[in-house]
């Protein structure tokens, strides 16, 4: 039962899964990467600078020289933070930092605040945040007013959120690139896997209508091959069971028409026997004449042939019983008399005087024997000269082996067809069916033995070539007995 065809709205092709998954796992872990990092820097920037401020302390507090404007100017380009000088009394000295009289209260108001002095805190001033930290410096006890006893340290405080605003951007940059590269792997990467199984469904498709065609197997070793492989081997098993399928429904009409065929022809002949007896007992003419006998015996084998077609008994060749050739050559020879004596065709017989048994039923050995003699008679009579048929049986003791020759006068088969004389409708009669010497040669097969032919001495020569046990017994063994 085939599968109703898939709704085309809800088709989701490779290429686009592909594209969306790439492009989310892309972007996803690219936006993750870039986060991460972005944390990371912005906390490394906090700690930067408040590891620079306290660098800034240290040497502050270790200065023995005192703190003029210039030197503070000289500090303040070395390391970008602003400095306010301060005395023992606690009022502002000097400044790197041109402070209006709003941001000098607030420094005062910080100065004045008790946790100004234990560590670093904070201050808004016109142009922002600053992170600020008091540092003492040594002086004598007895210093003068002018002289500074601390100096106050202003660092510019980037907030938290502004440091990860500016490295998320560049990070952001990262990922978009990201995203686009794992967007472009996705659709090459799509086209490389969906562009080949699109066309070998299309091939498998157009084989499954035209048992003819084939799949193209990709030269690369992946597992895109290994489908092609295994679709191709699927349509290599559907033609040879499509081709066997074929051959039983053909086998099968034959055997039906064969049935047909030997059930009609039966009745024919048991109705020409029938008759026959009849006009002999009508004519008083016993005992029959030899034409007659020769009818009655034609018919009696015809009978038994196809009584056991009908039967389905086993082959005559593969019957367990035995034939004795030479009674054989002489039975068909004497039932092919008249048919030779009609076409005006000699026909002499050199046997050995002795049984030859085959293992073999006697039907199979007397149609060997019968397709030899006729298709003999049929060519010695197209023979403008002597029309002659030998028939030589020879035997050989020390090699236990048999030739059987039956040898024309007639011109040979035609040079078209000499090559394929034991094939399947090769005849060059116009009645002829082509399958006399093909059945003999394959019940030669079925004997042991061969079926071969040959010119010779402007003559044509059938050759049956058999092996046999001489000295066994006598039966179906394949013996040789004196006839007596």
């Amino acid at each position: 039962m085939r599968s109703p065809p898939p709704d085309a709205a809800r088709r989701r092709p490779l290429r686009r899964r592909f594209l969306a998954a790439f492009t989310t796992i892309g972007f996803l872990a690219s936006f993750a990467a870039s986060l991460c990092m972005t944390l990371a820097w912005a906390a490394h920037a906090q700690r930067q600078r408040a590891a620079d401020l306290a660098r800034i302390s240290e040497t502050l507090q270790a200065v023995t020289f005192p703190l003029s404007r210039p030197v503070l100017s000289q500090m303040q380009g070395l390391t970008g933070a602003e400095f306010v000088t301060i005395n023992r009394e606690g009022m502002f000295l000097d400044s790197t930092r041109n402070l209006s009289p709003t941001e000098w209260r607030i420094l005062s108001a910080f100065l004045s605040e008790p946790q100004s002095s234990s560590g670093n805190t904070g201050v808004v001033l016109a142009d922002g945040r600053y992170c600020v930290k008091i540092v003492p410096i040594k002086t004598p006890s007895n210093v003068a007013a002018d002289r500074a006893t601390r100096t106050m340290v202003l660092v510019p405080e980037v907030s938290w959120r502004q440091e990860f605003r500016r490295t998320l951007h560049l990070a952001s940059l990262a990922s978009l690139a990201a995203t686009l590269l794992s967007a472009a792997t996705a659709v090459w990467l799509s086209r490389r896997i969906g562009l080949p199984l699109q066309k070998l469904a299309g091939q498998t498709a157009a084989a499954a209508r035209d048992p003819a065609l084939s799949v193209d197997v990709p030269q690369t070793h992946d597992e895109l091959r290994d489908l092609a492989v295994a679709v191709e081997e699927l349509l290599r098993e559907r033609r040879s069971y499509e081709l066997s399928l074929r051959d039983e429904e053909r086998r099968r009409s034959i055997q039906q028409l064969a049935f047909g065929l030997a059930h009609q022809l039966r009745n024919y002949a048991t109705a020409a026997r029938m008759a026959l007896e009849l006009h002999i007992a009508e004519c008083h003419a016993v005992p029959a004449p030899e034409e007659l006998r020769v009818v009655f015996r034609q018919i009696g084998l015809m009978e038994n042939l196809l009584r056991q077609f009908l039967s389905l008994e086993a082959s005559p060749a593969d019957s367990p019983g035995g034939a004795d050739l030479v009674f054989t050559i002489e039975e068909t020879a004497e039932l092919s008399g008249p048919a030779f004596r009609h076409a005006g065709v000699t026909l002499h017989l050199d046997l050995p005087k002795r049984q030859v048994w085959l293992r073999t039923g006697d039907s199979a050995l007397r149609q060997l024997v019968s397709n030899l003699l006729n298709n003999a008679l049929e060519a010695a009579r197209e023979s403008p000269d002597e029309k002659a048929v030998s028939v030589t049986l020879r035997l050989d003791d020390d090699t236990a082996s048999g030739r059987l020759e039956v040898v024309d006068s007639g011109p040979g088969p035609p040079q078209s067809v000499r090559d394929k004389l034991f094939c399947m409708a090769v005849t060059t009669k116009a009645d002829g069916c082509g399958l006399g010497l093909l059945v003999a040669s394959r019940i030669a097969d079925r004997l042991g033995g061969r079926l071969t032919w040959e010119r010779r001495l402007h003559r044509t020569v059938f050759a049956f070539e058999f092996p046999w046990a001489g000295t066994e017994g006598i039966g179906g063994d394949g013996t040789c007995t004196d006839r007596g």
